[in-house]
């Protein structure tokens, strides 16, 4: 069992905290009516981009399996695995071993190694919001990094043939653009905030349209959206299943703080079908 490495950095320390943050803001939060089968959220400090993932996670429906497909920040490997329980201040949470098992067997790219996972942030950030709308389920914690064309193709298929999305979904976890000295990308020098906004609106646009082709294309010239292989995964999985894309939510951090010599980018996209019943 690992204990919850990032809480008191990217999210509260305590239960309680944890808890008011999310009554509080939820409360601006729109129900919907469709039943989300993937989505893609944010993964900075809560008093950043929790908001727009709320909007995601209060909209889930009750699941038995959670797949995070997250950006591994390391760049370590390609499909990064971990068998560890992991421990949050609101609970203990269950690794789907046999669907990791699976991985690991039918995934030559996949292993396990969970150094790297203790010391990424993008899937813990979302446990708390997971614990607290759908209070039991299994969790598959999948970091992804270094894919090819190919091996997208491949994983991509093998979530298709694997998941039972009656009692399943998929959170793809990475954040937009990344704007300023230090990420060593600055290339807006005027009206910053507004000049992210339309470059994320765009590749936000790619996403829904489900062009991987336009995606790849703008996520290169644009080149610090972290979410760069979990999104192209987002893409293939709602083109092959015939899915609709939505956008919940989007802001920047600039929205926020009004300072914008850094800016990070987050939204909030999900993807449902009319009748998923019949996948």
């Amino acid at each position: 069992m690992r204990l919850s490495n990032f809480n008191g950095y990217f999210y509260p320390f305590l239960k309680e905290e944890i808890e008011k943050f999310i009554k509080e803001n939820e409360k601006e939060i729109n129900e919907i009516d469709e039943e989300i089968l993937l989505a893609i959220v944010p993964h900075a400090g809560w008093n950043y981009s929790g908001k727009c993932a709320l909007h995601v996670y209060k909209n889930l429906r009750k699941v038995e399996n959670v797949i995070i497909i997250a950006t591994n920040h390391s760049s370590i490997g390609k499909v990064i695995l971990s068998l560890e329980d992991i421990k949050t201040p609101l609970g203990l949470i269950r690794i789907n071993k046999e669907f990791i098992k699976k991985i690991l067997d039918k995934i030559d790219f996949s292993e396990i190694d969970e150094n790297i996972h203790e010391n990424e942030h993008s899937i813990e950030v979302q446990l708390p919001f997971l614990q607290y709308y759908l209070k039991k389920f299994k969790l598959v914690p999948i970091l992804v990094s270094n894919l090819d064309r190919d091996e997208i193709e491949l994983f991509t298929n093998f979530l298709i043939e694997n998941i039972d999305f009656k009692n399943s979904v998929i959170i793809f976890s990475g954040d937009m653009i990344h704007h300023g000295k230090i990420y060593n990308f600055e290339i807006f020098k005027t009206n910053k905030k507004e000049n992210v906004k339309n470059a994320d609106i765009e590749i936000i646009n790619s996403i829904l349209e489900k062009n991987i082709e336009k995606f790849r294309e703008l996520a290169k010239k644009y080149y610090t959206v972290c979410g760069y292989y979990s999104f192209q995964i987002f893409i293939e999985i709602s083109k092959k299943l015939n899915l609709n894309n939505k956008l919940l939510c989007y802001y920047n951090s600039a929205d926020i703080t009004n300072d914008e010599d850094i800016i990070v980018g987050y939204s909030s996209i999900i993807s449902y079908h009319p009748n998923f019943t019949t996948l």
